[in-house]
This record gives C-alpha cells, structure tokens and sequence, in this order.
C-alpha cells in the first residue's frame, strides 16, 4: 500500500510541474504574438526545456530507485541483481532516447531561437 501512495504522490508532482512547463509554453506563444523579442522567448523555451527534463529525470530517478529496491528484495544484491538493473537501465534509456532523438529537429529549433 505505500508504494501505491508514493506513487500516487509522486505521479501528482510530476503532473503539476509538467502543467507548469506547459503553462509557460502558452504563455511564451502568446508573448511572441505581442511582439516579444526573440533572444528573450528562446531563453524562456530553453527554461521551460529545462523544466521539463529536469520533471522527467526526477520522475524516472523515482521509478528507476523503486525498481530497485523490489529487485534487491527479490534477487538480493548478487549478480542477478546487477544484471536486471543494467537490463533495466538500458531499456528505459533506449525507450525515451530513441524517440526524442527522432522527434528533435535541430534546425526548426535553431531558426525559431535565433529570430
């Protein structure tokens, strides 16, 4: 019962902070339309970047450390342990990597922060 609640509580953190970077991305394309300066929207999207990424890494750091713990109390801390964890590792690097890498267009992004 508490992992569910750490979850529940976490999962709302994690909710609130990626409204708030959302918030500030409407408010940055309504601020553009006024005529805001480009210099100072793209320092404004590097933050709400920043924001986002930091929310996502905290939220996996969280999962990542519960992950580990129930494999510890599974398979102990031998080998076996060692080896799901790195598995684990790898495949929640590669689920969230691969697509962002996909999806990122350097060049879109570079114009719109240079205007």
């Amino acid at each position: 019962m508490s992992f569910a609640w750490r979850v529940v509580k976490t999962s709302f953190v994690f909710t609130v902070v990626a409204l708030a970077a959302a918030t500030l991305h409407f408010l940055i394309a309504a601020l553009e339309q006024r005529g805001l300066p480009g210099v100072i929207a793209g320092a404004l999207t590097f933050v709400e970047y920043l924001m986002l990424a930091a929310d996502v890494l905290w939220f996996l750091r969280f999962i990542m450390m519960e992950c580990a713990s129930h494999l510890k109390a599974i398979w102990g801390s031998g080998a076996g342990f060692r080896a799901a964890l790195i598995a684990l590792l790898l495949i929640l690097f590669l689920s969230i990597a691969v697509p962002a890498v996909a999806a990122f267009d350097v060049e879109s992004w570079w114009a719109d922060f240079a205007s």
